[in-house]
């Protein structure tokens, strides 16, 4: 790629603004950007990011530019000293900068041509670049797609720095680096040679320069000034956010993973001490296992995760699971690192991954943290600071105080490190107390090993880290309850824990007057103490509860492990249930098809276990209009995303993996995202599996295996093809709601909303922020039935409801047969008939299919479709069979004939059977309006449909 040096414009004074910067900063946000104002590379104000989004969101964005250029306080007026001459732009959202901090035009333009061989050729044309006077850095600003299943995904907030590298030639044993020394108490600047690395700016919490001044000119200090300059004057003043190129987590992942090796090509020094940023994070590290360390020449040496320290290099093999022999032998791989909280990470330097434990995950931490403190405020307190811990305390000691105190709190730490919260419904603490002592009561509890409390802790921790699944079908009965292990033999579990316990065994005391005692491994006594386990029966989606260890709803005397996982919710905001309306304006055509969809989900929300109606959401052609948003991003993290699936068309289409239906069990909603054509008896299949009603299904699963379980999910659909469900034109459709979507565009054509939306995704792309899925989980809670008036009710949520964008898939539903039946219909119709002979609507309609000039095919399928249409349920347009009680569809009439007759709705069909033979003949007579015989047997009609619904109600 070229390198046109023409830059941003010189900074001037613009108008009437006394900050060059503020019409600048105006642009930038009409273009979708967070701002923040600087002054140099330095931020302004506490919370700058989020002061920055919430200026984009600001009703009047005016106000929130031109205060900078002239800062006063808001109350007395006083003008504000806080010069900001430079404007930064928050990388948050979608957006992504790489910041090549490399000082090297060579290595640069390496750099660029690897990152275009691997983003494609519309990010080689199209990037921003930006750079400045006197340095051969750059900083390449984009977008990062939503990740597909299998990407990796830059999760951080803030900074992922690559490996630091040194320029070819340097020697890390002879030539200094630049730095900080101290010497004495004083700390300087060292001279040497400098580092150069690649930087991914992404997630929030931080910001590129992009405007004005890089460094600010200082004549006192003969400093002169240098400012951002962008390629082509492309800059965020100039592009809007929605036209960058966008890339994907993959292809992102990719560059950072192989630009290490391009530079050593090159000649550039790895750094020794080069300690990666804390960008891709997996909480997977097991800590159960055996690591190795070492380096390139020496044996490696076996450690368990508490004997890991920081910097240690680490072979990867047994973090991934890999075979040493064959892949990640390497010792210097990997090695440990350590978070800002003192939780020990191991680093992947070849793919750029910090693994950690469980345990270490944050979103684990706010649940987590009230559950322990409950479990200490039930079964103890901490202990008094004057006493040494590990004294046996008694009431003699004149304390206030229990011995179990400390194993307590020692306890809820071996919990806390395994990522376990204690979770039992309806447990009683005190009694599990009260077991634990039985279990310790001959416990060794003086001399030198005093109470011992570590092992006193681990036995209580171990109730709630592992319970005894009596149902498993193998020997793999121990369930652990951090999220991410497997289910363990008794054997395998065993060997996890090699903690002893010295334990009394008899009487007799030895010369110095001890009782005789052995040493006993810690998980034997748990596995010998069966009180202390927790013991399961299999496992239950118990959404109601957010218990891990529920009562089983049949049997409230056995407990089964909990797989509904409650959803992570933040606190609801005012300003996301305004961006959640407009999300929603955006998306129906109609308002009231939305009311319809507000209300269904409102009472899903309120009941989450019940079924409903099928949702269909059609976009006829339009792509992108946010469907999948709406469901994998905002319902799905609101009603918990674990809770919820997204399914391939296939498992309902009536193809090979139809037969499975293992994945109804055990969720509140399915998504089906594009759902392609299915055919009419894919559809009546599918209809099953489509029940409003909760209840008890039969299954099955791969190999066979016969499935029977509750089932509680809603399903919801999108497509862009109007046909693609053929509902049928018999019935009512009672078990789909249809809506359309798409005529106001694609989400992204309204760039404002899609600015908006992108703002509160994190994670994976389908994922929202917790105040968002907080935020939604009120909409449905408290906003829709305050708007409504009153609770959502049953019968919208159990009842398909008629709709346009129903009516027309029924209608694009049709064969060209239906077409000449429906038009035959609406000619004996406007005669104002009750009842017709088949071979009359059959004549008609044969005769309208061949003045429109159908094909011989689409003729003769008019007899065998207008049966099927005819037959039971509603009817074509409300035109029925008549079916005797013995299940014929030949009625007798005058004169000894039968005929097939069609009535207009079941009504008319019981009536008719009322009917005497002539009778029925005088009925199909066709007679004009007003004849009175035609008339007379009409009220007849209605005075026999009277009768029987009296009949009816009178037997009930």
């Amino acid at each position: 790629m070229s390198r046109k040096n023409i830059g941003t414009p010189a900074i001037t004074q613009p108008g009437n603004h006394n900050n060059p910067q503020t019409p600048l900063r105006w642009q930038v946000q009409q273009n979708g950007y967070a701002w923040v104002p600087n002054n140099g590379k330095r931020s302004r104000g506490r919370k700058w990011s989020q002061a920055a989004i919430d200026r984009l969101e600001a009703p009047d964005s005016t106000n929130a530019v031109t205060w900078w250029d002239d800062p006063h306080d808001s109350n007395t007026g006083e003008v504000l000293d806080l010069p900001n001459l430079t404007t930064g732009v928050v990388i948050e959202g979608d957006l992504v900068a790489l910041d090549v901090d490399i000082d090297d035009p060579a290595a640069v333009a390496a750099m660029f041509e690897l990152a275009a061989s691997i983003f494609g050729q519309e990010w080689h044309d199209s990037v921003p670049v930006r750079y400045r006077a006197g340095s051969a850095k750059e900083a390449w600003l984009f977008r990062v797609s939503k990740p597909r299943p299998g990407d990796v995904e830059f999760r951080a907030k803030g900074k992922f720095a690559g490996p630091s590298f040194f320029e070819p030639g340097f020697d890390p044993e002879i030539d200094q680096v630049e730095g900080l020394e101290t010497v004495a108490g004083w700390t300087r600047a060292v001279a040497g040679a400098k580092s150069h690395m690649i930087e991914v700016f992404r997630g929030g919490d931080c910001q590129i320069g992009a405007l004005g001044w890089h460094t600010v000119p200082d004549p006192d200090e003969c400093i002169e000034g240098i400012e951002y300059e962008w390629e082509d004057n492309r800059s965020p003043a100039t592009v809007p956010r929605w036209e960058l190129p966008e890339v994907t987590h993959a292809r992102l992942y990719e560059f950072m993973s192989h630009h290490s090796a391009r530079l050593k090509e090159m000649g550039w020094v790895p750094s020794p001490v080069s300690v990666p940023s804390d960008g891709v994070k997996s909480y997977t590290l097991d800590t159960s296992k055996l690591f190795y360390t070492g380096t390139k020449g020496s044996l490696p040496e076996q450690v368990s995760y508490h004997g890991l320290s920081k910097g240690m290099p680490i072979r990867m093999a047994e973090v991934l699971g890999l075979d040493p022999n064959v892949d990640g032998s390497n010792p210097e791989r990997g090695f440990v690192t350590e978070r800002h909280d003192g939780v020990l990470g191991i680093h992947d330097s070849q793919d750029a991954v910090t693994y950690y434990p469980p345990s270490a995950n944050p979103d684990l931490e706010p649940a987590r943290a009230e559950r322990l403190g409950k479990l200490l405020g039930s079964l103890g307190h901490t202990p008094p600071e004057d006493v040494p811990p590990g004294e046996n305390m008694t009431p003699d000691d004149g304390l206030d105080a229990d011995p179990d105190a400390e194993v307590l709190v020692r306890a809820t730490e071996i919990l806390h490190e395994a990522g376990v919260v204690p979770s039992v419904e309806g447990e009683d603490l005190e009694a599990v107390l009260e077991e634990y002592r039985r279990a310790t009561r001959d416990w060794y509890d003086e001399g030198d090993n005093g109470y011992q409390v570590e092992a006193r802790a681990l036995l209580l921790a171990l109730r709630w880290m592992f319970v005894r699944n009596l149902a498993a079908k193998s020997d793999a009965r121990w369930h652990p309850m951090a999220p991410g292990h497997a289910d363990l033999p008794t054997a395998e579990f065993k060997a996890l824990f090699d903690d002893l316990v010295q334990v009394k065994v008899g009487t007799k005391v030895d010369a110095d007057n001890r009782p005789t005692t052995q040493w006993l491994p810690v998980v034997n006594v748990f596995l010998s103490h069966n009180p202390l386990q927790i013991r399961t029966h299999g496992d239950q989606f118990a959404y109601w509860s957010d218990t891990a260890i529920v009562r089983a709803k049949e049997n409230d005397q056995v407990t089964k492990v909990n797989s509904y996982t409650p959803p992570v919710l933040g606190e609801p905001r005012k300003a996301l249930v305004e961006l959640f309306d407009d999300f929603l304006e955006h998306l129906f055509d109609r308002p009231e098809e939305r009311a319809i969809f507000e209300e269904v989900m409102a009472y899903k929300f309120a009941n989450p276990g019940a079924r409903g109606v099928t949702h269909i959401f059609v976009a006829d052609g339009v792509e992108g209009t946010g469907r999948n948003t709406l469901f994998e991003g905002f319902i799905f993290n609101a009603l918990g995303a674990d809770n919820c699936m997204k399914l391939a068309s296939s498992k309902l289409g009536g193809g090979s993996q139809a037969a499975y239906t293992s994945w109804q069990y055990d969720k509140l909603m399915w998504f089906v995202p594009e759902m392609k054509g299915m055919t009419r008896a894919a559809v009546e299949v599918a209809k099953e599996l489509m029940e409003v009603s909760s209840g008890k299904s039969h299954g099955t699963e791969k190999g066979g295996k016969d499935l029977y379980g509750d089932v509680f999910g809603t399903m919801c659909m999108a497509t862009n093809e109007p046909g693609s469900v053929p509902l049928s034109l018999k019935s009512a459709n009672r078990r789909f709601n249809v809506y359309s979507s798409g005529a106001k565009g694609a989400l992204h054509d309204n760039a404002e909303l899609f600015r908006r939306v992108n703002a509160v995704r994190v994670g994976h792309g389908t994922d929202v922020t917790h105040d968002m899925a907080a935020t939604v989980r009120n909409y449905f809670l408290e906003v829709v039935p305050a708007r409504l008036g009153h609770a959502p009710r049953q019968e919208v949520f159990m009842v398909a409801q008629d709709t346009p964008a129903k009516r027309r898939m029924v209608e694009m539903s049709m064969k060209q047969s239906d077409e000449f039946i429906e038009e035959a219909f609406e000619e004996f119709e406007s005669e104002d008939r009750l009842y017709l002979e088949v071979g009359a609507v059959l004549k008609e309609a044969q005769r309208l299919a061949k003045a429109g000039g159908a094909s011989k095919d689409a003729i003769n399928a008019i007899p065998n479709e207008l049966k099927t249409q005819t037959s039971g349920g509603g009817g074509f347009r409300g035109w029925t069979r008549v079916i005797t009680d013995e299940g014929s569809d030949r009625i007798k009439i005058a004169g000894g004939l039968k005929k097939r007759i069609l009535a207009r709705g079941p009504d008319a069909a019981n009536t008719l059977l009322e009917m005497s033979v002539k009778e029925r003949s005088e009925v199909l007579a066709y007679a004009p309006e007003g004849d009175e015989k035609i008339t007379r047997l009409a009220s007849a009609a209605k005075v026999i449909t009277e009768r029987r619904r009296v009949s009816e109600e009178g037997l009930e």
